[in-house]
């Protein structure tokens, strides 16, 4: 008697002429024929006509394609985009249904959805929807213009269900970064809409948005927090780390947070942070590197197939309080910060071609002389940190902000500049929520791009105009997959394996 393979249920499909395939936790029947091959003179058997997928409930036979024309064909929606969504953000809306009733954690899903294949002001929305396989997937959703700012009020109110939901992504990271960014409003009802002045120069009415992402096991956002638009930056982190509850939170920041002033904020609030310095900044010494060039510095290492050099300028010094901290506070204090200068000889040669140009071209302000003094500095960057990190490692948690920088593009893909006119606070921090799904769905389709080093080949915005092309239309009771051309299907499935396999060759019953 032959011993299962599979379990019961998919065995009983199993016969002399028939066979059964495993692929991706799938089973799938074929026909399995006799064939006779002359070169060989023996029959053998190989795999025939694909019948169907097994499923627990029995077989979903394979679609048949006709030649004549059925008599009853719906209209072709959309499907190979929000397919892709639905199957690499599965777990966003299982953890969102923890949090909102099914109805309403599938409306912010669904509208996080139309955020990254389409995004539009909410007027357009339920026509997108209506016109997608969301409509049937999803069915019954009320996404008229109305209805989603009632939405959008309901979310906003309930922070703590925010909270729960962020907290399920960043519990689960190993670093985060905080970065702050400001959006302009100019809404006259929006008390947290207050003109302030930032390390960025922006003097406008604005809200200060202050994003958190996560290093591991995910490169993603994991949490954000709105804030008054005259709230100081540093503050604003501090708010967030006691409201994230993020235990490993660094800050990682820009130039323009590297004076005296924020340094002393940032260690009032005992927010650990790393911080590239301006080249002109009096703790920076070039004197060995004027002195010694290349032997000035410690040691080297590759980042992106490129060497840097690194000199540690000041060593991280901490001293330990002796007994138990008081009111909950670190039992240690930090006296001196770790200050590392790194050269990255690639840079220097572009910094030093790009300024002889200036002076070939006549401009008055560049001189060989200037050029002298200023090429030790040149092709260098400084970071000071609070961090107890080698050089190397430093370097390359600083560069990690590239998914900061990112997520800005991301973000002013995803957002509705429209909703900057939001009517109140609250439906404000609603449309940020929804926002957030729609900037987890982004890097959901990014990351594997950045993974298999294809982003200067394709963009989030290449596939989804692909996988657009890719539609459904039922004919006759069935689906049937209709997919466009310049579509292309290699390429995708190796960015994404899975879930390309399955849209483009599993149809729905």
């Amino acid at each position: 008697m032959e011993k299962n393979t599979y379990p019961d249920w998919v065995e009983k499909f199993r016969s002399k002429n028939r066979e059964i395939k495993h692929i991706k936790g799938n089973y799938y029947l074929y026909e399995r024929k006799t064939v006779y091959d002359s070169s060989k003179k023996q029959a053998r058997k190989v795999s025939g006509a694909y019948l169907g997928k097994i499923t627990k409930d029995g077989l979903v036979k394979a679609v048949k394609r006709s030649a004549v024309l059925p008599v009853e064909v719906g209209y072709p929606v959309e499907y190979g985009a929000t397919e892709l969504l639905e199957l690499l953000g599965s777990d966003i809306l299982d953890n969102l249904k923890e949090y909102y009733r099914d109805s309403l954690a599938e409306l912010i899903f669904v509208i996080g959805k139309i955020g990254v294949i389409e995004p539009s002001p909410f007027k357009r929305m339920n026509l997108i929807y209506s016109n997608s396989f969301d409509s049937v997937i999803h069915p019954g959703m009320k996404i008229s213009k109305n209805e989603i700012t009632a939405v959008l009020r309901e979310l906003g109110e309930n922070r703590a269900a925010q909270l729960g939901f962020m907290k399920k992504y960043s519990n689960a990271s190993e670093t985060i970064i905080f970065d702050g960014t400001r959006l302009v409003s100019y809404s006259e009802k929006m008390d947290m809409n207050r003109s302030g002045y930032n390390h960025c120069g922006i003097e406008d009415p604005q809200i200060n948005l202050l994003y958190c992402f996560s290093l591991s096991p995910l490169k993603a956002p994991v949490y954000f927090k709105s804030n008054y638009g005259d709230v100081v930056d540093v503050s604003a982190v501090k708010d967030a780390v006691r409201e994230s509850g993020i235990e490993d939170a660094v800050m990682i920041a820009d130039k323009g947070f590297g004076s005296e002033e924020n340094f002393k904020l940032f260690k009032k609030h005992e927010i650990d942070y790393i911080v590239p310095l301006k080249r002109d900044d009096t703790l920076i010494d070039y004197e060995p590197i004027v002195n010694n060039g290349l032997r000035a510095f410690e040691g080297s290492f590759l980042f992106n197939g490129r060497a840097i050099f690194y000199l540690v300028q000041q060593e991280l010094r901490i001293v330990k309080y002796k007994g138990r901290p008081k009111n909950g506070t670190r039992n240690y204090e930090i006296k001196k910060d770790l200050i590392v200068t790194y050269m990255d000889q690639t840079l220097k040669s572009k910094e030093i071609s790009d300024y002889q140009k200036r002076i070939t071209a006549g401009r008055s302000s560049y001189t060989f002389d200037d050029l002298a003094k200023k090429e030790p500095m040149m092709g260098t960057m400084t970071l000071r940190s609070t961090k107890d990190m080698t050089p190397q490692k430093l370097y390359e948690t600083y560069k990690e902000r590239e998914i900061i920088e990112d997520s800005n593009k991301a973000y002013k893909y995803v957002l509705d500049n429209t909703a900057s006119w939001m009517q109140d606070d609250k439906a404000y921090d609603g449309w940020l929520f929804l926002n957030h799904i729609s900037l987890m769905l982004y890097y959901r389709l990014f990351n594997p791009i950045k993974e298999k080093g294809l982003v200067s080949r394709y963009s989030v915005e290449d596939v989804i105009a692909m996988m657009k092309r890719v539609k459904m239309q039922r004919v006759n009771g069935s689906w049937n997959l209709q997919v466009g051309t310049k579509v292309e299907h290699k390429q995708l499935k190796e960015i994404y394996p899975n879930e390309v396999y399955q849209i483009m060759e599993i149809v729905p019953k």
